[in-house]
C-alpha cells in the first residue's frame, strides 16, 4: 500500500513521451511523493521493534539451543521478560573488547570505501540544487571481497580468530544497535 503525499516521503518518478526536461523533473520531485513501510509511524515501529527482535533471536540461539522461547503460562509473563532482560545484561552489555572490535571494523570499512576502485555513477537530479546530480563511487564489491580476504588472512595466520565474533556476538550486536539509526535520530 502506497499513498501519495505532498512534500514528504520518497520520490515517484514519471516520464511523459520518454523525455523529461529539468522543469518537469523539478515539478514531479516537488509534488509527487509516496510513503513506504507505513510512513513515519511504520518506520518508527520497525526501528524500535527490530532491535528487540534481534535480541530475542540471539537469546533463543545463545541460551535455548535455537528454540523459540515463550512464557509457559500467564503467570510466567513477567518472569519471562525478566529472564530475557537478565540475559541481555549478563551477556550483551558492551565492553571494551567488543567496542574495539566494532570500531576497528567500521574504520576498516570506511577506509575501504575511500580507497577501493569502482564505477562512478551519477545520482538523480536534486531540485533543491538546481538539478545537480551527485556522483557516487560504487566500490562495494571490491570492498566486500577485500574484507573476505583480510578476514581469511587474519584467521588463517592466527592474528585474530573469527570465532571471536561468535564468542562476543551479544556484546558486538549491542554496540551495533547503539550506533545504528533510531527514532532519536529523526
Amino acid at each position: 500500500y502506497q499513498r501519495r503525499v505532498r512534500g514528504r516521503g520518497v520520490m515517484r518518478s514519471k516520464q511523459t513521451n520518454g523525455k523529461l526536461n529539468e522543469k518537469d523533473t523539478s515539478k514531479i520531485v516537488d509534488s509527487e511523493v509516496i510513503y513506504e513501510f507505513g510512513g513515519p509511524a511504520g518506520v518508527t515501529l520497525m526501528m524500535v521493534f527490530f532491535p528487540l527482535l534481534m535480541y530475542y533471536f540471539w537469546i533463543c540461539l545463545e541460551f535455548y539451543d535455537g528454540k523459540l522461547t515463550y512464557p509457559s503460562s500467564v503467570y510466567d509473563i513477567v518472569p519471562f521478560f525478566q529472564r530475557l532482560w537478565h540475559h541481555i545484561l549478563d551477556k550483551a552489555a558492551p565492553n571494551v573488547y567488543s567496542t574495539t572490535i566494532y570500531i576497528v571494523f567500521c574504520l576498516f570499512e570506511a577506509a575501504l570505501a575511500y580507497v577501493m576502485p569502482g564505477v562512478i555513477v551519477k545520482g538523480l537530479p536534486l531540485p533543491s540544487e538546481g538539478g545537480k546530480q551527485l556522483e557516487y563511487l560504487c566500490n562495494g564489491v571490491y570492498s566486500f571481497y577485500t574484507t573476505l580476504i583480510v578476514s581469511f588472512v587474519l584467521h588463517y595466520f592466527n592474528i585474530w580468530r573469527l570465532t571471536e565474533i561468535v564468542d562476543n556476538f551479544g556484546h558486538i550486536m549491542t554496540c551495533l544497535l547503539y550506533t545504528s539509526p533510531s527514532p532519536r535520530d529523526s
